[in-house]
C-alpha cells in the first residue's frame, strides 16, 4: 500500500490517534459521505422554498449565478468528455435537483394558467407554499461551514 504524508494539526492528530489503525477506512468513508454539492446549493434551494413563495415566485425561480456557471463548467466538460467521477456525481445531482424543481415549477404554472382564481386565494396563507414543520425548522438551524 502506498504510503501518504499530510500535515494536519495537532486537535486533529488526538483525533485521529484512536483511530490510527483504521485511517484508510475512515478516509473513505469520509469520502463517500461527502454530498456531491456544497452546502450552500442545498441551503439557497431550501432557504427559498421554506420561505414560503407564492406560485408566481416558484414560476420565476432561478439558480444562483454561481450554480449556473458551475452547471455550465460540468456541462463542457461532459461534452468534452473530460469528467471526473466526483464532477459527475456532481452533475448528476443539479440535474436531479433541476428535476425535482421543474415539477414545482410545473404545478405552480398550472395554477398560475388555470381558470381557477388566483392562486393567493385558493390558500389560506396568501398562496405560499406550506412546507412541514420538520424542513421549516431544518432551515432555520444554524449552517455547517460548506466542505472545500
Amino acid at each position: 500500500m502506498p504510503v501518504v504524508t499530510i500535515e494536519v494539526p495537532e486537535t486533529l492528530i488526538q483525533r485521529l490517534e484512536p483511530v490510527r489503525e483504521r485511517l484508510p477506512e475512515v478516509l473513505e468513508r469520509g469520502l463517500r459521505a461527502r454530498p456531491p454539492l456544497p452546502a450552500q446549493v442545498y441551503s439557497y434551494i431550501l432557504e427559498f422554498l421554506a420561505g414560503g413563495p407564492t406560485a408566481k415566485e416558484v414560476a420565476n425561480f432561478r439558480p444562483a449565478p454561481e450554480m449556473q456557471a458551475r452547471v455550465s463548467e460540468l456541462l463542457e466538460k461532459n461534452r468534452a468528455g473530460t469528467l471526473t467521477e466526483m464532477e459527475q456525481a456532481e452533475l448528476d445531482e443539479y440535474m436531479r435537483i433541476e428535476h425535482l424543481m421543474l415539477m414545482i415549477k410545473a404545478q405552480a404554472h398550472l395554477y398560475l394558467a388555470s381558470a381557477l382564481p388566483p392562486f393567493s386565494t385558493l390558500a389560506p396563507n396568501g398562496g405560499a407554499i406550506t412546507l412541514p414543520s420538520t424542513v421549516r425548522a431544518l432551515s432555520r438551524s444554524p449552517r455547517r461551514a460548506a466542505s472545500p
